[in-house]
């Protein structure tokens, strides 16, 4: 049937609801472009709809006549009665319905029931779903009477264009790349129409001029072969659906001026493997990254306050997961069927998670639930087979009975909060589940809250809630011994921690990712820190480490990029792999004397890194030690260095000279290599050469050799 002959019958309804709405001295006149959704036109070819159709060709002038009148009635209402009452008569049907102020709605609702016997939409359409179509009639109405125009960078096909609003509303299906303009005719390119790009099955390129702020609804919904997206910098909204269906799409980043991503934004982009998400973002829409099966990790900013419905449903590659603090609520099905997540990090912000969040989750195999969680709803961590145990937090107050339902391994439930509570609750397990009070019982202590083992004396779990946390030479009468491994890892609200207990180890990653921490007063019974203590803290500036440490593991300083400078203990005799790599604010530092060992990247890409002093009894410096310390110009290598392994010193772009004692035996391959300005080298004894030593460092002069 022929699209532009319904439009105009519909158009017919529409222009009476104008007038109905002029009539109603309450009832403003109808906005057709309020509503943002865009309703599917889908007629039948009913002897009914083409009845209709007939009848309409035959009185376009009327329909036309009608609409011609609408705006000089609405503005000559009052004045001008006997017109209004003249059109009026043409569309008795419906000016008899004039009741009252529910008159324009009953009015909506009439017109809703002609579409629906016409087969525009379904019997089952709802008010709202009539209402969408009509702003897609609108729509339509601007898209038919606007003039197709060729657009340079936008390749394969026409689009059009309106000046009044600077919005493009419709492009030909077959564009293949579209490098937006910032103006077109002389006008300023603003936003992207609802479906402007929909179903451009060809289109593979698209660039945004930093002019667009909004993003309509579907826009580029079902463009199964783009590959390349470049937002404006400018953006604010990603409508409903923008991305849905875009199945070759691979990477995105959000500009941090996106404030809005709507409800299934990259719905089903089955290819989708990284996302850079905007950190102002403040609502991330239901089902936005639904059936994103590749995408297979996520930071989500800390200005998100609710994970919304299905968000993440059915990523099935996702594997880790960092919610942020400030986040309240968990909302259903937020990570169902994410089959592939080991791990997710939930923040002391969280009150509420809803019925099935997690389920089916089948490799989460540990899920630590914040101690402020009040509210657990059925089915929360269903179908999870890799859960052996799991510990409730202690101000529960509404626990749906099937939270744990089909665990099929979970041994063991503890519980913070009383015998009494956990049975009211009647919990469903597997016959051979056990409830177990927790053995590591929160107690409050200044600024949060500690999960405490009194048997061992570990701390197992530290939740900061405010900014300082003072933990205390005493818990509940006992004494503390050590910081249990991701104690208080990715603690955004954590800046300040004083240790007053008497403890001597802190296990890995204890500290790790707590990106606000920046004073650490550390007790000097400490001996040893383990690996990933403090990695990635990256407001970190200085720490005063006690003297009696012996043992430093890999990885404890990586990534603290604010680090200016540290004592390092006197006794320690390793410094161990990526221990400080990339502080790239570190400037200077002293190995102690009894350091032997200088292990893989453990300065490398410190950057700022200008001197440092080296040991005397130091024999071994590893692989990429000094990788990328593009300001370190002085190097003295000590009497007593046998091995310097591959690209050890490579890129030191501000190493001038160099001199290798006697009792270097080796100096593996690329060591030097891309060193610029490296042109004085001394090799005292018989040293064995790798390949490419000194390559690219064009005007090194080897001064002596002794063979």
């Amino acid at each position: 049937m022929n699209k532009k002959l319904i439009l105009s019958f519909t158009l017919l309804l529409v222009t009476q609801n104008y007038i109905l709405a002029a009539n109603t001295s309450s009832v403003n006149q109808p906005n057709f472009r309020t509503t943002p959704i865009i309703a599917n036109t889908i007629v039948s070819d009913s002897p009914l709809a083409e009845s209709i159709t007939n009848n309409i060709v035959s009185d376009i002038p009327l329909a036309e006549s009608i609409t011609n009148n609408v705006e000089p009635i609405t503005n000559n209402i009052v004045s001008d009665i006997a017109l209004t009452d003249s059109i009026t008569n043409n569309v008795e049907p419906i000016t008899n319905n004039i009741v009252s102020d529910i008159a324009l709605t009953d009015s909506m609702s009439n017109i809703s029931h002609t579409i629906k016997d016409m087969g525009l939409l379904s019997q089952e359409s709802t008010t709202s779903e009539s209402s969408a179509f009509l702003d897609e009639l609108a729509n339509q109405v601007l898209i038919l009477t606007t003039n197709w125009i060729e657009v340079e960078g936008i390749e394969g096909g026409k689009i059009k264009f309106d000046p009044k609003t600077g919005h493009i509303i419709d492009a030909q299906p077959t564009i293949t790349v579209a490098n937006i303009p910032e103006k077109i005719n002389g006008v300023t390119v603003s936003a992207l129409d609802h479906g402007c790009f929909k179903a451009c099955p060809g289109l593979t390129h698209v660039s945004m001029p930093n002019s667009i702020v909004t993003i309509g609804h579907f826009a580029f919904e079902n463009c199964p072969d783009l590959t390349y997206v470049s937002l404006s910098d400018q953006l604010e909204v990603i409508g409903t659906g923008v991305f849905k269906s875009c199945t070759n799409l691979k990477n995105i980043i959000l500009p941090d001026s996106l404030i809005i991503l709507g409800t299934s934004a990259f719905k089903e982009c089955t290819n989708l493997t990284h996302v850079t998400l905007s950190n102002n973002l403040k609502i991330i829409g239901a089902e936005s990254f639904y059936k994103c099966s590749n995408l297979n990790n996520i930071i989500i900013p800390n200005t998100v306050t609710e994970i919304l419905k299905s968000t993440f449903n059915s990523c099935t590659g996702l594997k880790d997961v960092i919610i942020p603090e400030g986040v309240e609520r968990i909302s259903k099905s937020a990570f169902e069927d994410c089959i592939s997540l080991t791990s997710i990090l939930l923040p002391s912000t969280l009150l509420h998670i809803e019925e099935q969040a997690f389920a089916d989750c089948r490799q989460l195999d540990h899920l630590r639930i914040p101690p402020n969680v009040v509210s657990l709803g059925e089915g929360c961590f269903a179908n999870n087979d890799s859960l052996t145990e799991i510990s409730l937090p202690p101000l529960l107050s509404d626990v749906h009975s099937n939270i744990l339902v089909n665990c099929a391994n979970l041994k063991s439930v503890y519980y913070a909060c009383s015998k009494s509570q956990i049975e009211s609750f009647k919990i469903n397990l597997l016959e051979n589940v056990q409830f177990i009070p927790n053995p590591n019982n929160y107690y409050i202590i200044e600024g949060g809250l500690v999960g405490f083992d009194k048997e061992t004396g570990q701390i197992t779990k530290i939740e900061a809630l405010s900014n300082k946390v003072t933990i205390p030479e005493l818990i509940d009468g006992t004494t503390g011994t050590s910081i249990g491994e991701f104690a208080c890892r990715q603690n955004a609200t954590l800046t300040n921690l004083d240790i007053l207990a008497p403890i001597t180890c802190i296990e890995n990653n204890a500290f790790e990712g707590c990106s606000n921490l920046s004073v650490v007063n550390l007790p000097d019974t400490l001996t040893e820190l383990q690996n990933n203590v403090f990695k990635n803290c990256k407001k970190l500036s200085s720490i005063n480490l006690p003297n009696n440490i012996l043992d430093i593991g890999h990885s404890t300083f990586y990534g603290c990029s604010n680090l200016l400078s540290i004592i390092l203990p006197s006794d320690l005799n390793k410094i161990s792999s990526y221990l400080f790599y990339n502080c790239a604010k570190l400037v200077s530092i002293i190995i102690p004397s009894k350091v032997q060992d200088i292990s893989n990247n453990a300065f490398a890409e410190c950057s700022n890194l200008i001197k440092i002093v080296l040991p005397d009894k130091l024999e071994s410096i590893g692989s990429n030690a000094f990788l990328n310390c593009t300001s370190l110009n002085n190097v003295l290598l000590p009497e007593g260095v046998l091995t310097i392994q591959d690209r050890a010193f490579q890129n030191c772009d501000s190493l001038t000279y160099i001199t290798l004692p006697e009792s270097v035996m080796s100096i593996n391959n690329f060591a030097f290599s891309k060193c610029d300005n490296l042109i004085n080298v001394k090799i005292l004894g018989k040293t064995k050469l790798g390949q490419g030593i000194f390559d690219s460092s064009n005007n090194v002069k080897i001064n002596s050799i002794l063979e």
